[in-house]
C-alpha cells in the first residue's frame, strides 16, 4: 500500500473520530447542568475524558512501537460507539461520567494511532505539508460534528441524537485497516528496538532520552496550549451561549466556524510560515493572537460578535496543531517516533484534565466570564515560555537540512 493510501486512512479515521467527540462532548455539560451540576462539579466531569488517557498514553505508545501502527484503532472504534451510546442509553451522572472516561479513553487510541502514521510515512521534506492535511481532517471532523449533533439534538432530542451518531463508529473497523504497515513502513520489526538498544528500551528509559530533546517541549507545550483552548470553548462556551438565550444551533454552529477557520489557516500555513520565519516564531504568535481571542469572549454577547471571535480564534489556534507535530517529528527518530508521539499526547491529556477543572472552579467563584480570561492568561504564559525555549528555532531552516542532521544523532 502506498505511503497516500496509509496517510488518506489515518486521516479519515481521525476526522471521523473527530466528528465523534467534539459532536458529542459539548453535550455533556448542557446535560449536566440539566440534572443540577454546578460550574466546578461540570468542570470536573468534562475533565474525566483525560483522567484515564494521562496515564495510558505511554503504554500505548509502547505497544505501537513494538506492534506497528493500524492494530489500536479497532479496539477504539468499538468503545467510541460505546461511550456515545452510553449518553443515550444512560443520562445520568454517572453514565455522563463513565462515558467521558471511555471517550476519552477511545479517542486517545485513535490520535496515538494515526499521530504516528502521519508522522512515519512520506518525505520528511513533505511532513509540514502531510500533517496540514492530517490536520485539516480533524478540523473537518471539528467543523460537522458540532453543528451537526446542535441540529439533530434541536430537532429530536440528545438522545436520539447520540443513538444515531453511534453508528458512525462503525465505518472505523473498516478505515484502520488500511492504516496496517506494509513492506517499508512502520512495521513491528522496523520499530522494535534492537538489541544495541536494550538499555534505552526499558520502560521510561527511553521516555527519558526523548525528553531530553528541547524540540520535545516545545511540540508538547504547543499541544497543550492548543487543547487547552479547545476544552475551554467546549465546556463553557456552550453555557455561555446558552445562558445568553440562544439555541444548541448556535453554539453548535460557533463551534464549526471555528474549525472551518482552522482548516483556512492550514491552507496557507507555507505561506505564512515563511512570512513568519520559521516554524517556532509562526506558533508563537498563533498562540498569542488564540489567548486574545478566547480572552475577549465575555466582551461579546452577540451571534456575530461570536462568530467573528470563532473565526479568529480558529485560524491561529488551527495552525498550532500541524505545528507543533512537525517540530515533534522532525526532532525524533522514526523508531521511537510512536513513543514520542504517546509523551506529547501525555502533555494533551493534562491539559485536558486541567483545563475544565481548574476553569470550572474559577467560574464557580468569579462567573463562566472569568474562565475565558483564565484560559486567556494562560495561553499567553505558555507562548512566553516557548520563546526563550527555542530561541534556536528549528522551523527556520529547510525540512531538507532538518532531516540530515538527524540521521546523525539517535533519540
Amino acid at each position: 500500500m502506498s505511503d497516500r493510501s496509509i496517510l488518506l486512512a489515518a486521516c479519515w479515521s481521525m476526522g471521523l473520530t473527530m466528528l465523534l467527540v467534539e459532536g458529542v462532548r459539548p453535550l455533556l455539560p448542557v446535560l449536566a447542568h440539566d440534572l443540577g451540576a454546578s460550574p466546578a462539579l461540570i468542570g470536573v466531569m468534562v475533565g474525566a475524558f483525560a483522567a484515564v488517557p494521562l496515564f495510558l498514553a505511554i503504554p500505548m505508545g509502547y505497544w505501537i512501537v513494538w506492534t506497528g501502527t493500524g492494530r489500536l484503532s479497532p479496539l477504539a472504534a468499538v468503545g467510541l460507539g460505546g461511550a456515545v451510546l452510553l449518553v443515550a442509553l444512560w443520562p445520568t451522572y454517572l453514565g455522563l461520567l463513565l462515558s467521558q472516561l471511555l471517550l476519552g479513553i477511545s479517542h486517545l487510541a485513535f490520535a496515538v494511532d494515526t499521530q504516528t502514521t502521519a508522522t512515519s510515512v512520506g518525505d520528511p521534506r513533505e511532513r509540514v505539508r502531510s500533517l496540514s492535511l492530517y490536520t485539516t481532517f480533524i478540523s473537518g471532523g471539528q467543523l460537522v460534528g458540532p453543528l451537526l449533533v446542535g441540529i439533530l439534538t434541536d430537532a429530536f432530542g440528545y438522545r436520539v441524537t447520540t443513538a444515531l451518531m453511534s453508528i458512525l463508529a462503525v465505518p472505523l473497523l473498516f478505515t484502520a485497516r488500511h492504516m496496517r504497515p506494509g513492506a517499508g513502513d512502520l512495521t513491528a520489526a522496523a520499530a522494535a528496538p534492537s538489541a544495541a538498544d536494550a538499555g534505552g528500551a526499558a520502560p521510561g528509559g527511553r521516555v527519558l532520552v526523548i525528553l531530553r530533546e528541547p524540540v520535545v517541549w516545545l511540540s508538547i507545550l504547543g499541544g497543550f496550549a492548543v487543547i487547552f483552548e479547545m476544552t475551554v470553548r467546549q465546556s463553557f462556551l456552550p453555557l455561555y451561549v446558552e445562558g445568553l438565550g440562544y439555541s444548541s444551533t448556535t453554539w453548535g454552529s460557533l463551534l464549526s466556524v471555528r474549525a472551518a477557520a482552522a482548516m483556512l489557516g492550514r491552507v496557507l500555513i507555507d505561506r505564512l510560515m515563511a512570512r513568519a520565519g520559521g516554524q517556532l516564531r509562526l506558533m508563537v504568535a498563533a498562540l498569542v493572537v488564540t489567548a486574545v481571542g478566547l480572552g475577549a469572549v465575555p466582551f461579546v454577547s452577540s451571534v456575530a460578535g461570536l462568530f467573528v471571535l470563532s473565526i479568529i480564534v480558529g485560524a491561529a489556534a488551527g495552525l498550532v496543531l500541524p505545528l507543533s507535530m512537525a517540530l515533534l517529528a522532525e526532532g525524533v527518530e522514526k523508531d521511537v517516533r510512536g513513543l514520542a508521539v504517546a509523551v506529547r499526547l501525555t502533555g494533551n491529556r493534562v491539559a485536558q484534565l486541567l483545563s475544565p477543572v481548574a476553569v470550572g472552579f474559577i467560574a464557580e467563584v468569579l462567573g463562566i466570564g472569568a474562565a475565558f480570561y483564565a484560559a486567556g492568561a494562560i495561553l499567553l504564559l505558555v507562548a512566553a515560555v516557548i520563546g526563550p525555549l527555542g530561541r534556536s528555532d528549528p522551523g527556520s531552516e529547510p525540512a531538507g537540512d532538518r532531516s540530515g542532521q538527524q540521521e546523525q544523532r539517535r533519540v
